[in-house]
């Protein structure tokens, strides 16, 4: 998931907890429909927390995923590279073995 979406969710979640408070505002004055609309407003707002809650929980697996991904990236590299000096040390070593037997 993109942090862009993530964006998009909270920005959609404002608007529509927006709407919600509203909504409800507007329908104080009826009395017989008041209830009914703040528990369709409480309903959705926990259902909005629970997406928030949800891409959050994506949005931090997704960064540490990536982290260990670097991390072990890293890891590699360091031991392509100590591999690396290995192999130039033992080239070095066959390349002056090589001059022993010839000289």
């Amino acid at each position: 998931m993109k942090i862009s979406n993530f964006v998009v969710g909270m920005a959609v979640g404002a608007v529509a907890s927006a709407l919600i408070c509203k909504k409800v505002c507007s329908s104080r004055c009826k009395a017989a429909n008041a209830d009914e609309n703040l528990a369709q407003a409480n309903a959705t707002i926990d259902s909005l927390r629970s997406s928030v809650d949800c891409f959050s929980k994506q949005l931090g697996e997704r960064i540490e995923s990536e982290q260990t991904y670097a991390a072990r990236c890293e890891e590699l590299n360091a031991k392509v590279s100590a591999q690396d000096a290995e192999i130039a040390k033992l080239k070095d070593l066959c390349a002056a073995q090589e001059r022993k037997l010839q000289g």
